[in-house]
């Protein structure tokens, strides 16, 4: 996630994204899209963190930035399809984290996928299940930090009981900055692979034969 908001090439990215996932499908693989705060952001109309550029574009167009992202749009359509967490193997994929709050919803993640979904273009608004106040607050999928600071932390505890219930080993999230390169926390059942990319370091976590490996651009 958050493949907006980074920079003057959101339009080029998210089309490289879309065009990969085409490809990938052509010959026989696949790309999953977890989409992190900021596409939720672009789509429900919190542009605090929009690139100046995309702001003189809607502008010359007439048009709010948001429709941009709207149901009417292309890139919108696509957007909205996706997911917010994802099981690839034995890898849980989430750009927050999966918060105790939400561990004691006990939600395949079907259910939540599907109970989000219906939500990302909305803002300020009060939902009649209370489960969607956890998953579209700080608590949820997409905005959660607690694995690497703030209160509550998480614990060991927490960390295992995602594990179990989603039937994973391990879980990758993205979304918090916490060092310069890819880090393992939690006895290596966590990976954090948010680094300094918009500040021109990039890295990856390639995951071949069980093995986890870091790569860069050197």
């Amino acid at each position: 996630g958050d493949f907006v908001d980074r920079g003057p090439m959101v339009t080029e990215v998210l089309w490289l994204i879309y065009s990969l996932e085409e490809k990938a499908k052509a010959a026989g693989g696949y790309v999953h899209y977890i989409l992190g705060n900021h596409e939720i952001m672009n789509m429900n109309g919190d542009v605090r963190y929009v690139h100046a550029r995309y702001s003189e574009h809607a502008a010359l167009m007439n048009k709010p930035y948001t429709q941009l992202f709207g149901a009417d749009t292309e890139i919108g359509r696509w957007l909205s399809t996706k997911n917010v967490a994802e099981r690839v193997g034995n890898i849980l994929f989430v750009h927050g984290g999966i918060s105790s709050y939400v561990n004691e919803m006990q939600l395949p993640l079907k259910k939540l996928n599907d109970l989000v979904r219906p939500h990302y273009r909305d803002s300020a608004v009060e939902y009649t299940d209370p489960r969607l106040d956890i998953c579209l607050s700080d608590l949820g999928p997409f905005w959660y930090r607690g694995y690497y600071h703030g209160t509550p932390r998480a614990t060991m505890e927490q960390v295992d009981s995602t594990l179990e219930y989603y039937g994973v080993r391990y879980i990758s999230t993205g979304h918090t900055i916490i060092a310069r390169n890819i880090s393992s926390l939690f006895d290596g059942k966590l990976f954090n692979t948010d680094v300094h990319h918009a500040d021109g370091h990039s890295e990856a976590l390639l995951v071949e034969n069980g093995k986890f490996t870091r790569v860069n651009d050197a």
